[in-house]
């Protein structure tokens, strides 16, 4: 015969079953053994001490366990964590359209989620966490299943890998800790959630943590995907992270308490590869290209360097292949060259910006040799019967002209243009002198 106890206001409650004992009458227990004999009690219970307060559950008790010895005996059982604990409840999670369902769930230590596929792409489920709590299912098909049972508490952020960009296929479990104990809790502060990095990134992060009094928070420790980055006992809590190469990276932050309570706090970041350096630009504006040159030539080389996404660091300027001067700037510079002999040149300018590139830039110039000058010759000097004076010029050139003077002392002055026969009307008994000026050769 069994007899059926009722969990009312937190106590055992059950009715006596009609005996001889009892007189065939009803009777309320409340408490511990009776007689020399121990109660055998099964509990049936739900997903958690709450529920057993707020439902109503059998509790069958064998009879022949025990006599009933008086009409009515008063029973007094404390219903304790220690005596009485709640079943670890199952919740499932779809996934469905390519996403979660439900995005969040809020769960407590000791509860399992199962996941299954309700979709025709394969899905898995994957939190970037260091062990213990993080996890990788592995892809599975429709119908598919995979189910974790969350021992420690804190937040759990966790994506679909072949959909977390595309789709936005991510999630959140929130484990809530054993009454007995709360946990820490965390938060990350610092970078913020989905922040962007340039490869190799390095950064500083930051969190906030506290307990409930008169726990204390003991440590935080902090992760890159599964890489422990350092820990920080005392508040502000922070770590450095560096060179972290280009990706997807799960940041995490976990808080453990005086009394060994853990909880934790994710966020994700995305390293991007570095962009395309552009290389500087650089023109020489002077001289110009094909420009020529008298031998022995002095002159000054000038170039203009620019950069779109950085800074010139230096230009070097080269003649014929050989370095001969640089400058540790960008902008408008310059350089004086010299060349003293005749012959065909290359100026090159080669800017180099902040990141290494570089781009060039030439131009040839001509040095030649001074023109050879043959002086004008006079020849066929007479005096004419009509008082003058002839002579014939060659070389002078369409440009030449005859000079004068009647003292060698004193300046010449010109007379005439030195045409190919010239004639002149003279002074009797007086002298003069004449000479042939052409223009001097650039």
């Amino acid at each position: 015969m069994a007899l059926i106890w009722q969990v009312v206001d937190g106590l055992l409650r059950v009715p006596a079953p009609a005996s001889q004992e009892t007189g065939g009458q009803g009777g309320e227990f409340f408490g511990k053994s009776v007689g020399r004999k121990k109660l055998s009690i099964l509990l049936r219970l739900t997903d958690s001490l709450t529920e057993i307060k707020k439902n109503t559950n059998q509790i069958a008790l064998d009879s022949r366990k025990f006599k009933i010895m008086k009409h009515r005996i008063l029973l007094t059982i404390f219903l304790t964590l220690s005596a009485v604990t709640s079943e670890a409840a199952r919740f499932t999670n779809n996934m469905t359209g390519f996403q979660f369902s439900p995005k969040s769930r809020t769960i407590k230590v000791g509860d399992t989620v199962v996941w299954i596929n309700r979709d025709g792409a394969q899905h898995d489920t994957k939190c970037r966490l260091p062990a213990p709590n993080g996890w990788s299912s592995g892809l599975f098909g429709f119908n598919g299943k995979f189910e974790r049972t969350f021992t420690n508490a804190g937040t759990f952020n966790y994506v679909c890998t072949p959909h977390e960009f595309s789709t936005g296929m991510t999630g959140t479990i929130i484990v809530q800790a054993d009454a007995t104990n709360a946990a820490p809790t965390v938060t990350i502060t610092a970078p913020a959630n989905n922040s962007n990095f340039i490869a190799p990134a390095s950064f500083q992060v930051e969190a906030t943590a506290a307990d409930t009094s008169p726990g204390t928070v003991a440590s935080v420790e902090f992760f890159v995907d599964n890489v422990s980055i350092g820990t920080d006992t005392t508040s502000p809590y922070s770590a450095q992270a560096s060179n972290i190469l280009e990706g997807a990276h799960t940041i995490s932050a976990v808080a453990t308490d005086n009394a060994g309570a853990k909880s934790t706090n994710s966020i994700f970041i995305v390293v991007n590869a570095p962009p395309i350096n552009q290389p500087p630009t650089i023109l020489i504006t002077s001289p110009t290209n094909n420009q020529s040159f008298v031998a022995p030539v002095t002159s000054t080389l000038n170039a203009n360097a620019s950069d779109t996404d950085g800074t010139v660091v230096q230009v070097d300027f080269f003649v014929n292949g050989t370095l001969f001067g640089s400058v540790a700037s960008g902008g408008a510079v310059q350089l004086e060259f010299t060349i003293p002999t005749a012959r065909t040149n290359t100026f090159a300018a080669v800017a180099t910006d902040n990141q290494g590139a570089k781009a060039t830039n030439s131009v040839t110039v001509t040095v030649t040799e001074p023109a050879v000058v043959i002086p004008p010759k006079i020849s066929g000097l007479q005096k004419t019967g009509d008082g003058k004076i002839r002579f014939l010029i060659e070389g002078a050139g369409a440009s030449g002209a005859v000079e004068a003077t009647g003292n060698l002392n004193a300046p010449f002055q010109s007379i005439g243009a030195a045409t190919t026969t010239f004639e002149q009307i003279i002074v009797q008994n007086t002298n003069q002198f004449f000479r042939i000026s052409v223009p001097k050769s650039p």
